[in-house]
């Protein structure tokens, strides 16, 4: 049987205490890890390879941040 490092977050079991696999839209967590996040391509910008925190898209529709296409 296998180990389930994860723990869910919240209440998912039944009133009668058996466990049931949490939902996939539910967060998880491996105990004693480091919480990891997945950053969309979309919100890094070309230039700079950085998370954008002021985007702005051009007229090509291409989005940059601000401050990697200003002069």
């Amino acid at each position: 049987m296998p180990r389930n490092d994860y723990t869910p977050i919240g209440d998912e079991r039944p009133s009668n205490g058996a466990s049931t696999p949490p939902s996939p839209h539910q967060s998880r967590r491996v105990p004693g890890s480091t919480p990891r996040v997945v950053i969309p391509q979309a919100f890094i910008c070309c230039i700079t390879s950085e998370i954008m925190s002021d985007p702005v898209v051009t007229n090509d529709g291409q989005t940059y941040e601000r401050t990697a296409i200003e002069v």
